[in-house]
């Protein structure tokens, strides 16, 4: 904004407009504070479907994975020749593509789980808050695998159990120690000095499990591994508790946590015809909202 000729106004002026609407903005947020609460306890409120965004940000980056680990090496560069013209000095990265389907595939991590959160928490209106959670807040703000635990009921869910199993190696494994410095459990980071021989790991016993001893920490074979652990995961999904709320997820649409809309989705979901019809009065309505066609 161009502050010097602005409608007339002075640059001093303004700013301190621009100053007051900053406080009056604090003063209004203290004041409406209660208010704010009082409508959290009534479940009136709205969380914004960010499930699509994280969708893309994961296909975009297990694309690029895949077409990285797929690549060829690049040829050598030449910098020096003898006489005869042959070679004599030249250099090469041939872990260059792999390396970057590394990066991607941390990226790719990533995004799953940040996913799989959001949905967890998306489902709420569909099949209730876990009767030990005492409240939405309270739920938001626990691990994805209390989320994920209480949503689910391990003890008597085998096939959730397994699919959590799975994800849970993969996240201790793989996300977790390059999310946290690269640093692993057990102390398997630590390198102990001994005289005469060298760094050898603190703890030997996990060493097949210690990504510091891969030249690449995750290879090619290990991403398809993840992928087709994210694959199952979400093929469960669609036959899960969860298959409406990741429908409606899907579909894009805002999630209310009011009792009326809670009635709504509760509704739809008795099969998944009444769940599709459901689905199509809120791509019309929202269509309407869009084209301002009343």
């Amino acid at each position: 904004m161009n502050f010097d000729k602005c409608h007339g106004f002075s640059r001093g002026y303004l700013h301190e407009m621009l100053v007051q609407l900053k406080k009056g903005t604090v003063i209004a947020d203290r004041i409406l504070q209660p208010l704010f609460k009082e409508q959290l306890q009534k479940g009136r409120f709205v969380i914004a479907n960010s499930y699509v965004k994280l969708t893309n940000m994961y296909d975009f980056f297990r694309t690029k994975a895949k077409q990285a680990y797929n690549r060829k090496p690049r040829k050598p560069k030449i910098h020096k020749r003898n006489e005869e013209g042959i070679p004599i000095s030249w250099s090469s990265d041939p872990f260059e593509f792999e390396f970057q389907g590394f990066y991607y595939t941390v990226a790719m991590m990533d995004a799953f789980f940040s996913r799989l959160e959001n949905l967890l928490v998306f489902s709420i209106p569909f099949v209730g808050l876990p009767p030990e959670v005492s409240s939405c807040m309270t739920f938001i703000a626990l691990p994805w695998a209390d989320k994920y635990k209480h949503t689910f009921n391990l003890n008597n869910n085998i096939a959730a159990l397994r699919q959590y199993e799975k994800l849970r190696e993969i996240k201790e494994k793989y996300r977790n120690p390059i999310s946290h410095g690269f640093f692993q459990k057990d102390n398997a980071s630590i390198f102990i000095q001994m005289p005469m021989v060298g760094a050898i790991p603190l703890n030997l016993s996990i060493i097949k499990d210690n990504l510091h001893f891969s030249l690449i920490p995750i290879s090619k074979n290990t991403y398809s591994e993840i992928c087709a652990s994210f694959d199952s995961f979400e093929e469960f999904l669609r036959s899960s508790s969860l298959k409406y709320a990741l429908q409606y997820a899907e579909a894009g649409f805002d999630v209310a946590f009011d009792s009326g809309s809670i009635a709504k989705y509760r509704a739809a979901s008795k099969s998944e015809k009444e769940f599709e019809i459901f689905i199509e009065g809120m791509m019309h309505v929202y269509d309407m909202y869009m084209n301002i066609d009343w």
